[in-house]
């Protein structure tokens, strides 16, 4: 109970220190009950676009649920989302971890066949140690708007916020504690993150 008033807590000071809110609450997602908007409250207004620097690039395939292989028109790359952490599944010798399956299926379906746009941060290098670009991945939606893929998996509760500094940490962070207070994906299906 202290554990829940404490995440509760914290979600609503997140939610107020957020600058912006990168997904939409009229976006649905599918599988995932839409986030109720009080009445008289406006939700915060996400970024309309990605930034005019994003590079467009075809997505080749999905390796899990924060990993993509891309191609910018220079041969295809690994991209590594930033800014959320989703369960393993391909990891060698480590076991696949509870949720895992049910997030690489969901960017998989998401993202098949798309051409995204990829934001870099500038907190952040250009790749990662592993050689893996370094971007914030922007699929089109309805009506000429972007969706915030790492945004999306958050609020679904298919990925966590990830811990270090980025850009983007107090918005992933307001939205991770919205997605574990309402035990949405992972936080509803896993004894913890990170699981077998």
């Amino acid at each position: 109970m202290l554990r829940r008033l404490t995440v509760i807590l914290i979600a609503g000071v997140l939610a107020i220190g957020a600058l912006l809110v990168s997904t939409r609450p009229d976006v649905p997602i599918p599988g995932i009950p839409p986030v109720p908007v009080e009445p008289g409250v406006l939700p915060a207004v996400p970024p309309a676009a990605p930034s005019a620097a994003a590079e467009s690039a075809a997505v080749v395939r999905v390796v899990d649920g924060d990993t993509l292989v891309v191609n910018r028109g220079e041969g295809d790359e690994r991209v590594r989302l930033v800014g959320v952490d989703t369960p393993e599944t391909v990891a060698p010798n480590a076991p696949v971890e509870c949720f895992g399956p049910e997030a690489s299926a969901y960017v998989t379906d998401l993202l098949t066949g798309a051409t995204v746009s990829l934001d870099s941060d500038p907190s952040q290098g250009d790749t990662d140690r592993h050689g893996r670009l370094l971007r914030y991945v922007w699929v089109p939606g309805d009506g000429g708007t972007w969706n915030s893929v790492e945004a999306l998996l958050i609020r679904g509760g298919f990925a966590e916020p990830y811990r270090d500094p980025h850009s983007r940490k107090a918005e992933f962070d307001a939205l991770g504690a919205e997605a574990q207070v309402a035990d949405r994906g992972l936080w509803g299906a896993c004894a913890y993150p990170g699981q077998p």
